[in-house]
């Protein structure tokens, strides 16, 4: 049987009760617009948050000091749409720094100062500034951002910049990497310039002399790599993670090769700063080739 409903609403009682006027539909429409022409996109864009408005500056490039081996807290930021993209420039005030990185802990507050989320990136810092920039984007987890930068070197201070706009795109995962391409180098590592290729191998061709070690700094990465190493001399490989205050997985080790002339593997790295470390001790001076195939994300 189909439904039935007690006590319907009759056109003579809506018109008794003032619903069905002409006076009464004209303010309800005037209610959301004082145009009667006026289209529903129209009244989001005068009432609301456009559904399609592209980008909104959330904080325009802002530098903030980090004194060594301390924290600096900036003020909060408000989103009125769903996602967020973020530029992060770290440089070190000093070529000499022994522990070259920002820790970027990312705290999304509510309306009443609660956090309730929260993201937490290593960022690697250069010897000057536009060297290593950092790109993000991602979800808007809550009503206010706030970051917290941390300088985990004992002796040099450092800068951060940071500049944050927000868009009705809402991208479905937190994503900071490294640009494509960047010149400079992060004081103590070698750092080759090429960067990230999405998906295109990036080579390096080293010189690396008897009794030397050399360690290459991967750029922020969320991912697989494959890696490929050839030289002319026997030489021995680890790569991990480096070491540095406060971060998961400081000084790990996820793969090694010893006293090889080629090498190869396939790995996962986590969201921080990969560390390629190879040692030559064959007696004679070794060319090595480094070819990394960045792959897309873990899924």
């Amino acid at each position: 049987m189909g439904a039935s409903f007690s006590n319907p609403a009759t056109a003579s009682q809506l018109i008794a009760a003032g619903l069905a006027t002409a006076t009464n539909q004209q303010t309800q429409i005037s209610q959301i617009s004082s145009s009667p022409t006026s289209t529903i996109a129209d009244d989001i864009s005068s009432q609301g948050t456009p559904l399609l408005h592209g980008f909104d500056s959330v904080l325009t490039a802002t530098t903030f000091t980090v004194a060594k081996d301390s924290t600096t807290t900036t003020s909060s930021y408000t989103f009125a749409k769903p996602g967020y993209y973020i530029y992060v420039n770290a440089y070190m005030s000093s070529g000499s720094a022994t522990m070259p990185f920002i820790d970027v802990s990312v705290y999304w507050n509510d309306a009443n100062g609660h956090t309730i989320a929260e993201q937490d990136w290593i960022v690697p810092a250069a010897e000057q500034a536009s060297q290593w920039p950092v790109l993000g984007n991602g979800p808007v987890e809550a009503v206010t951002v706030q970051f917290a930068l941390s300088n985990p070197d004992p002796t040099y201070s450092a800068t951060v910049e940071i500049a944050i706009d927000e868009t009705t795109h809402a991208p479905g995962r937190h994503d900071w990497r490294n640009v494509s391409y960047f010149t400079g180098t992060v004081p103590g590592y070698f750092a080759d310039g090429n960067g990230l290729s999405q998906g295109m191998p990036v080579g390096y061709v080293d010189t690396l002399a008897n009794g030397s070690t050399h360690s290459l700094l991967f750029p922020l990465y969320c991912g697989q790599i494959y890696l490929t190493i050839t030289s002319t001399e026997k030489i021995s490989i680890t790569l991990g993670y480096p070491t540095v205050t406060n971060m998961i997985g400081s000084g790990l080790n996820i793969w090694s090769a010893a006293s090889v002339t080629s090498a190869s593997t396939t790995v996962a790295l986590a969201r921080v700063p990969a560390l390629l470390t190879y040692t030559n001790s064959s007696g004679s001076t070794a060319t090595v080739d480094i070819l990394t195939t960045f792959l897309e994300y873990v899924t």
